[in-house]
């Protein structure tokens, strides 16, 4: 029996050290699921960065006489397992534009005719909070 039990250990040891050689880490992302459902409730989408730091915790708000959909959110720093920038979107989108930067648009009336689309959207550095509008950003 001693040397059943012997084994046993051993074989956990071998496994733990595998394991932690080959970067495998558990994956917890209760953290911020948590923080989204304690913030929103249910029906929350979870968009990771194309880096895998940050997720995008968005939940669309409900509005009974607006036809436009509108989100609040939050981005969270899975390192640190913190919130960066939290914000509201009305009549708008927001969505991931690179690994630290978010788009965020906002749906027009009436456009003049010398604007796009891109003079109502933002790119939002995360990190900084900095936001530039996308159509300046285009001519940098």
């Amino acid at each position: 029996m001693k040397i059943k039990y012997n084994t046993l250990i051993i074989l956990c040891m071998a496994f733990s050290i595998s394991c932690s050689k080959s970067g495998y880490q558990s994956s917890d992302n209760s953290d911020y699921k948590a923080l989204a459902e304690e913030k929103y409730g249910s029906e929350t989408s979870f968009i990771n960065s194309e880096d895998g730091h940050y997720v995008l915790c968005k939940h669309k708000m409900e509005s009974s006489n607006d036809p436009y959909t509108s989100w609040e959110f939050f981005v969270f720093d899975l390192s640190t397992k913190k919130i960066v920038l939290e914000d509201k979107i009305d009549r708008g989108n927001v969505k991931w534009f690179s690994k630290n930067q978010l788009e965020t648009s906002h749906t027009p009336g009436t456009m003049a005719t010398n604007q796009t689309k891109d003079d109502y959207a933002w790119i939002v550095n995360v990190e900084s909070g900095e936001k530039i509008k996308k159509s300046k950003y285009k001519e940098k």
